[in-house]
């Protein structure tokens, strides 16, 4: 899917590429509205963003396809755990077709700058690719990252890439996917 698909309209705006909030929202501290009873007295769910009657995941998260088999993602590695400006990191994982058909996955890259001067994305998609897999065979999906692919604009329109630390997910959509930490410096 080229968009997140909500549960329901509480749910909008929603997106895959959002900003962390304060108190991000985890299934640890949610609690389902069939779980609390008729005339409950108010409780405080923890101040965590969520909308009460759909929660916080969406229905169909970004990247989201459907098959006619099954897909297992393994083994994500990097070439390095850190690179330099104008290095370019290769990262990988095996991606097996688990089902009884063969069938195309569409594998995502995306990533994650965790100390931006300004506020970053939860995730953005840097690449994808698609992989035709036969049933019970196992592909090696490669992805080069450059840094430049790791840059963002300054509210003043300059484009920067910054040090700092990042993570990476080699996923078949935005909300799921194996991943890996790497450093800039």
């Amino acid at each position: 899917m080229p968009v997140t698909f909500p549960k329901g309209e509480g749910q909008i705006p929603i997106y895959y590429a959002h900003k962390m909030t304060g108190r991000p929202a985890d299934s640890s501290a949610w609690t389902y509205i069939d779980d609390i009873k008729v005339k409950a007295e108010q409780l405080s769910l923890g101040n965590t963003s969520h909308t009460l009657d759909y929660g916080f995941t969406p229905l169909y998260p970004f990247g989201y396809g459907l098959s006619y088999t099954t897909f297992e993602y393994t083994d994500i590695s990097l070439s390095s755990e850190k690179i330099q400006e104008g290095d370019a990191l290769e990262v990988s994982a095996v991606v097996t077709n688990t089902g009884d058909v063969a069938a195309t996955e569409i594998v995502q890259l995306y990533t994650r700058d965790l100390v931006g001067s300004y506020t970053r994305p939860v995730r953005e998609l840097k690449d994808f690719k698609r992989v035709t897999i036969q049933p019970g065979e196992s592909k090696k999906v490669s992805f080069t990252l450059t840094t430049e692919q790791l840059g963002f604009y300054h509210p003043d329109g300059e484009f920067v890439v910054e040090p700092g630390e990042f993570n990476v997910w080699i996923a078949p959509n935005a909300a799921d996917g194996l991943i890996a930490g790497f450093v800039l410096e």
